[in-house]
Parts: structure tokens; sequence; C-alpha cells
């Protein structure tokens, strides 16, 4: 009998999950977000934790309300509260389908209720955390929103937080799981491009500097050898501020902000700038991204290589080849918004220079000097020619 509940206990703990935490966020101040996964069984466990007295919740998979998965804290009153699941699909309320999947529970102590939600990874047919937590991609689009009543409906501008991402924690790891190559290679194997994680600070060199917004300030870095480029902006942690590269106005702009939700929430965010309104263009991941703070000072820092798969904007520059079109913007508070019209809070139409100690071992050949040669011989040509008559 003893040897009977030994097996089962046994097989009780090979079957039981074991969770680590691989992500976390707080767009919201009081509304914590943990994500935790069991890799031996593929399971996703999401705890979202926030004040009884009204709903909460985060969405995930876009940057915008439209077409998020959500899941959300609500109920009647705060002693029937419940994780709801849904696929966003308007502004009005309800503001989407509701759909199941997984173990969902609420426990709460004092004000704060925990909702949690457990399932497979692509438990969820509106998205699937596969990805994410196989260390595929290293960052997934996220919003958040909370209201001031326990039953869902219009949250209010001041109560939500758009286009931020959730990034995958440094001990979140993942094995490689593909058997190795047993067979000769029959050439030399190509030099994988190096992760920003590979080149060592030490590469870095200044290469441009700017400050077009008074203590916004922006570095970018070329690691040559590796291709690789760093950019860092500083400001005050109390706004969001940022650079926008490639275009001389803001449509268009692949822009680098720092910002978030209070001033111990702020982030790095990559977007392409398509839309003076707000959100102004659609989030995307190219590099690595940290911010550091000292003081009231926050400086994000942006690590990706010169070029990645539609997307070329620093090659040319880095590579000594012109100049680099350059916008810069600044807002009152932390939360990414319109920044207003004035000079104060944006600025257009720049250029970034390279600067004289940012050389290239081959300077390219332009049209222009090449023409320059070309009219130099035109010239001497004529010149002997002329002579010969005299």
């Amino acid at each position: 009998m003893s040897i009977l509940f030994s097996a089962l206990a046994i097989i009780a703990v090979a079957n039981s999950q074991t969770y680590e935490i691989c992500a976390t966020s707080e767009l919201i101040s009081g509304y914590e977000l943990i994500v935790s996964r069991d890799a031996t069984n593929s399971m996703v466990k999401i705890e979202i934790s926030g004040s009884n007295a009204g709903w909460f919740g985060y969405g995930f998979g876009t940057s915008t309300m439209i077409g998020s998965y959500a899941v959300t804290v609500e109920g009647a009153d705060s002693s029937n509260l419940g994780v709801v699941q849904r696929s966003l699909t308007q502004m009005s309320n309800p503001p989407g389908t509701t759909v199941t999947g997984g173990e969902i529970s609420v426990t709460t102590d004092g004000s704060t209720a925990t909702g949690v939600l457990e399932m497979a990874y692509d438990g969820a047919t509106e998205f699937d955390f596969t990805p994410f937590l196989n260390c595929e991609v290293d960052s997934i689009n996220l919003i958040a929103a909370k209201g001031s009543t326990t039953l869902i409906g219009n949250h209010g501008n001041s109560n939500r937080v758009p286009s931020m991402t959730l990034t995958r924690e440094s001990s979140c790891t993942c094995t490689d799981t593909l058997a190795p190559t047993t067979m000769e290679p029959t050439a030399a194997p190509s030099e994988a491009t190096p992760s920003p994680e590979e080149a060592s600070s030490d590469d870095y060199e200044i290469c441009a500097t700017s400050e077009l917004i008074d203590d916004v300030s922006l570095t970018v870095f070329r690691d040559a050898t590796n291709e690789m480029l760093k950019i860092e902006i500083s400001g005050s942690n109390t706004a969001w501020f940022g650079y926008g590269f490639g275009s001389a106005e803001m449509i268009g702009a692949y822009a680098v902000t720092v910002e978030g939700a209070d001033s111990d929430s702020l982030g790095v965010v990559e977007r392409t700038l398509d839309q003076q309104g707000s959100p102004p263009g659609a989030t995307v991941t190219y590099g690595t991204s940290s911010t550091t703070t000292t003081g009231s000072t926050v400086t994000g820092s942006l690590e990706l290589p010169y070029e990645a798969e539609g997307f070329n904007i620093f090659s040319d520059f880095l590579n000594c080849v012109g100049e680099l079109d350059l916008i810069a913007a600044k807002g009152s508070t932390t939360t990414m918004a319109y920044h207003g019209g004035t000079s104060d809070n944006r600025v257009g139409g720049m250029t970034l220079t390279r600067e004289s100690s940012c050389t290239c071992s081959t300077q390219p050949t332009t049209t222009a000097s090449a023409n320059n040669i070309f009219n130099g011989f035109y010239v001497i040509l004529a010149v002997f020619i002329a002579s010969l008559f005299n």
C-alpha cells in the first residue's frame, strides 16, 4: 500500500504545474499584471490585481482597443467579481464578445482583487501567447484600462493606457529544441548578426548628438564592426518625450519615445508615425530597450541593427552617406498624447549631422563628386585642344 501511495505522489508531482514569471507590467498605477508560464506543459497564467471598487483589465495583441484580446476583473459589485475574457470589437458597451477558455478565479485581500486565468499558450483563439513565451518574439503589444464602477463601461481617456509593449524578462529564457546537425559542413558557416547583448558597450562610438528641445537630448552611437546602433534619449521623468527619424515632419517618421503610465513605469516605445491623432501610429519592435533614472532624469536606450526587414533608415547615415531628417517632441504628462503646437513642445524640419570623429574607412563616391571629376577632365581637355591652334 505504501508503494502505491508513493507512486501516486510521484505522479501528482509530475503532473503539477510549475510557473515562472515571464513578464510584469503596471501601465496604470496600482493595477499590476503578471504573466507566468509553465514551459513543460505549455501553460500560461495571467494575474491582474487592482482595487475591488471598480473594473480593470489588460488587453493583448494590438496597440489600440479594437482587435485586442482582453482579460478583465468585473462584476455586479465588489463581492461578486469574476474574470472575463473578451475579443474587443467596438468602442461602445459592451466592448466586444465574451469568450471562454482556461480556468479562472478571483481572490480578495482587503480592498485588492486578484484575477487569475490559466490556460494553454494557444488557449485563446483571439490571441496566441506561444511566440512570446517560446522566445520567438521579445515583446507583445499591451493596453490597459480601468473603470469607476465594478460593471464594465466607458473608462474615459484618463483611465486608459494604449500603445505600450510587454517585454519578456531576461530570466525567462528558452532552450534550443532543434536537434544538432551531425553532418560535416561543406562550407564555412556564415556569421550571424550579433544581438545587442553580444555587442559590447566598448564597441560603440558616438556618431551624432542633438538637443532640438531644451533638456531633451539625443545621442546616436555606432558599432561599425557589427553594424549595430544605439539610440539614447534623456529628459525629465515627469512627461513623455522623443525623437523622430527619416522625415522632416511627423507623418512618415520612425519615432523613439520614453513614455508610460507614470514616472515609475517609463519605457522605450518605437513607432511608425502615420497620423496626427492619438496614438500617432503603430508600435514596432526592431531592437531591445531599457531605461535608467537618475534623480528626475530618465534615459531610454535602444539597441538595434543598421537594417532589419522593412527597416533601413540609419544604414546610409552610419555608413557616411548624407544627413538624416530629424524631429522632436515632448508632452505634459508621461502618457503619450498630443504635444501641443508650440516650439517648446515640438521641433520639425531639422537634420542630424554626423560628428567629424565618426568616419568611414571607405568614403562612398557620390554622383556629385563623380560629375566634378568628369567636368574637371573636360576643362583640361578643352584647354589642351585650344593650345594646339595657338
